[in-house]
């Protein structure tokens, strides 16, 4: 009615002030009902116009907010299966297409797996989709070249027409009209598959940009679920490795706090577990404390601690315990790691391999005893069976006493050094200046080396500390050692004896002792041999001396082994532990 009215009025304007324009009333009745048609079209076509526009700033804005919430969610998800999931349903929801499917690459192959799929099926539409595509796949291949959303209008523009026409008809084999590759570091890790809108409308480019936007997050969410994957796999690894392991692992932290305790080291140690993680070292073990104190001060790996706890139900249980801290980019120690080891059955098993190596020496020691006492015996057997005989000969009672008194020193002789080989060591709390007791080695044995035209001198080094032990034990050993070379060296040679320090990979400190004589050799068929009893290659030895010294030096908790070549001679090496300050935890190693 207000156009109408509009209409009549300029109408009325127009004869007024052009008097010559007269219209005939009947058009004056057009000009009215044209106007009243006009105003009843006016209003729905405002009302159509009004909601378009509205409806369109509406999704626009809706869009952007899915957008911007897709985006979000994508990088909160640390689950593949379900970002893949979601991924599908947001494009679903967004764009509306005939179908959505999500192709990634299989780890163990170069073949795409179908791992999300929703399609216009539930309405009656959609086709079936292939479960896997080769790694030659035609769009596999387009989108591995391009990186980017590929567009099925757009095929031609970018491809050669033998190229464009395989990837076209690839494209509507798969329902595809829209081609998103996923790609992290240059490498199509996933491709979606989106068919055209069951509208049948084009997509618009805000479309377009959305998928743009959201396919390198899309990337970058898949990158971080796989490594969050391989972490909780690692993680969950670690958890079941630490859980059956027969060492009990103990972690601390900088504050001295206990985060890791396994169950071993509840078994071993006996102390519920929630007596101990997140307290200090205070609820530990005194020994076990003090490793992962000293462990938290130096960042060197430890191992060799030995000691014995013991539990609350009063069992004592000898342990083997190895610490080792680890410290951040500025070196502050961050925490340190102890690894303890139950020893009962070590234990046990080597009381079994001492009581075997034990009765093997005895059938050894059996035997060469045999040997060593008949000979003698037979001597003065023979001798007293002709005595009767001869009595009346003065020559022959003359080298019958004479060959008794040699046969018995003999045997008493072998018997002395079978007490000396089987004797316990005491316990020997003494230090020794081991410099002095090889110069009263090399003195004590000079007048033979000279007798012997035999050069036999020292080369003694300063050594800081003194082992423990028995110093009239260890000038026997090195006697011994002394002695064996100066028989195996022929006359004009030379013997030395030598003192250095050195420091082991785990810290120790030692005084390496070395006998050498440069004219002999032994084959290395005997090197296992020599320190065996009754072994000897000398006539008239008895094969005990290496024996003992083997011992002595064992006792002290040294070594000795041996090196002989050809050209350069034989040396023995005798290495023994220094003296060093120790603590109470330090007390038990070995």
């Amino acid at each position: 009615m207000g156009v109408a009215g509009v209409i009549m009025g300029m109408v009325i304007v127009v004869e007024r002030l052009v008097p010559q324009l007269r219209f005939p009333e009947v058009w004056n009745y057009l000009f009215v009902i044209a106007g009243i048609i006009m105003g009843m079209i006016a209003v729905p076509i405002h009302h159509y116009i009004r909601a378009y526009l509205d409806r369109m700033l509406l999704s626009q804005r809706q869009r952007e907010d899915s957008a911007q919430q897709a985006s979000d969610a994508i990088l909160r998800t640390l689950d593949a299966n379900e970002l893949l999931e979601f991924l599908s349903g947001m494009v679903w929801n967004t764009l509306r297409p005939t179908q959505v499917s999500v192709f990634m690459k299989d780890g163990g192959s170069d073949s795409f797996v179908l791992r999300s799929c929703l399609t216009a099926a539930d309405n009656g539409g959609g086709q079936h989709l292939p479960e896997q595509l080769p790694g030659a796949h035609i769009l596999l291949q387009a989108a591995s070249g391009s990186h980017h959303l590929l567009h099925r209008d757009e095929v031609f523009r970018f491809h050669s027409l033998d190229e464009a026409q395989q990837v076209a008809r690839a494209m509507e084999e798969l329902d595809t009209e829209l081609l998103a590759p996923l790609v992290w570091e240059d490498e199509l890790v996933g491709m979606v598959c989106i068919g055209g809108r069951v509208s049948e409308e084009i997509y618009e480019a805000e479309d377009l940009d959305i998928l743009r936007n959201i396919m390198p997050q899309v990337s970058l969410a898949l990158r971080n679920a796989q490594l969050y994957a391989e972490m909780a796999r690692m993680k969950e690894y670690s958890e079941t490795i630490l859980r059956e392991m027969e060492s009990g692992v103990i972690v601390v932290d900088a504050d001295e706090e206990v985060v890791m305790y396994n169950p071993a080291a509840q078994r071993i140690l006996g102390i519920p577990r929630e007596q101990i993680v997140g307290h200090t070292l205070v609820g530990l073990p005194e020994n076990i404390a003090n490793c992962l104190h000293k462990a938290l001060n130096n960042s060197r790996m430890r191992s060799g601690y030995r000691f014995e706890i013991e539990k609350d139900d009063g069992e004592i249980v000898p342990v083997a315990c190895s610490t080792s801290a680890w410290g951040g980019a500025t070196d502050a120690r961050e925490g340190a790691v102890a690894v303890i080891s139950d020893l009962t059955m070590a234990h046990e098993l080597e009381q079994e391999r001492q009581r075997a190596e034990h009765l093997a020496l005895i059938r050894v020691l059996s035997a060469g005893m045999a040997h060593e006492i008949r000979n003698p015996m037979v001597a003065i057997r023979t001798f007293a069976e002709l005595l009767p005989r001869r009595w009346d000969d003065p020559e022959f009672r003359s080298d019958f006493l004479v060959t008794a008194q040699q046969e018995i020193e003999r045997i008493d002789q072998l018997l002395s050094q079978l007490l000396m080989l089987s004797k316990p060591a005491a316990a020997a709390t003494d230090t020794v200046d081991i410099n002095g007791v090889c110069e009263g080695v090399v003195r004590a044995m000079s007048a033979r080396a000279e007798s012997e035209q035999i050069r036999l001198h020292a080369d003694l080094n300063l050594v800081d500390g003194q082992p423990i032990g028995d110093e009239s034990r260890l000038h026997q050993a090195l006697t011994n050692l002394v002695a064996n070379a100066l028989d195996a060296e022929p006359e004009g040679g030379e013997v030395k004896v030598s003192t250095t320090q050195m420091v082991d990979a785990d810290g120790e400190t030692w005084v390496v002792i070395r006998v050498y004589n440069a004219g002999s050799y032994i084959p290395p068929g005997h090197t296992e041999q020599i320190f065996e009893p009754f072994y000897s290659d000398k006539p008239g030895g008895t094969g005990l001396g290496l024996a003992i010294c083997q011992s002595i030096i064992q006792e002290h908790n040294g070594s000795i082994s041996m090196r002989s070549a050809p050209d350069s001679g034989t040396e023995f090496v005798v290495q023994l532990p220094l003296e060093t300050d120790v603590d109470s935890t330090d007390s038990g190693e070995e």
